[in-house]
């Protein structure tokens, strides 16, 4: 069962239909259109890769081709990942991407890459619980523990436990002393521990929880209702997001 405060960050990162959104509303679309466009979206992904090769849009452009029901035998798709496990991981926003791409692939075969983007994640965590761009890590040789005794189906992911270290500081004197970050990488830094923990990674608690302080103690905070304002669906409060830094509500 998830810790509490990593089931808020699940939440963060769910997608759902936002309240009070009748379904039938889309009933009028062309399904066959959609369809088409996304299969042409897809060979200009795969077009624009083969043409350029920019590594640093490799994450991003794989989850986009899953989501697609591009399969992973495809030789574009294939190429594109090799590239990407190749490379080291040095950016929070890649490190994450990165991990929900591998946790959907295979989360057993991937296992120890999955690893490796969880101690980044860890690793590059700032004070107050957020993240940044993030830097490389220590080097680390990763020895798995043995493969559970009994399966169900396919393979088990094996139980792995992460401890957060300290980062080397590297030649522009940055290190992971920051106070704090921002909340777009924070999200993306959110749906990659999901990712990580989904497939068999330990984050530890205190790490967990200090991510979901940060996010709570930012959310803007409550305004009083407009006069004649129309209260929202089910009576709920209005909602309260997030600036792009820490103090969301000031």
């Amino acid at each position: 069962m998830l810790p509490a405060a990593l089931g808020f960050l699940v939440a963060l990162a769910a997608q759902q239909m936002p309240p009070g959104v009748d379904p039938k509303a889309f009933d009028g679309i062309d399904q066959t259109k959609v369809n088409e466009a996304i299969a042409r979206g897809v060979e200009t992904l795969k077009r624009l890769k083969e043409d350029k090769g920019d590594h640093q849009t490799d994450d991003l452009v794989l989850l986009t081709l899953q989501h697609a029901g591009v399969a992973q035998d495809d030789p574009v798709f294939k190429k594109i990942l090799d590239r990407m496990l190749a490379n080291p991981l040095e950016r929070t926003y890649n490190v994450s991407l990165q991990a929900m791409v591998l946790e959907k692939l295979d989360p057993v075969k991937y296992q120890l890459r999955l690893y490796e983007c969880a101690q980044f994640l860890a690793d590059n965590q700032c004070r107050n619980g957020q993240w940044s761009y993030g830097q490389p890590i220590k080097p680390m040789v990763v020895t798995p523990p043995p493969p559970p005794k009994k399966t169900t189906g396919t393979q088990a992911v094996r139980r792995m436990k992460i401890f957060p270290r300290p980062l080397t500081t590297n030649k522009s004197g940055r290190d992971n002393g920051t106070d704090s970050g921002d909340f777009s990488n924070s999200q993306y830094a959110s749906l990659g521990v999901r990712a990580c923990n989904d497939a068999g990674v330990e984050f530890p608690r205190d790490m967990i929880q200090k991510a979901r302080e940060a996010w709570v103690d930012a959310q803007a905070k409550p305004e009083p209702a407009a006069k004649g304002a129309v209260a929202s669906a089910g009576g709920a409060a209005p909602p309260r997001g997030w600036n792009y830094e820490e103090k969301g509500g000031e």
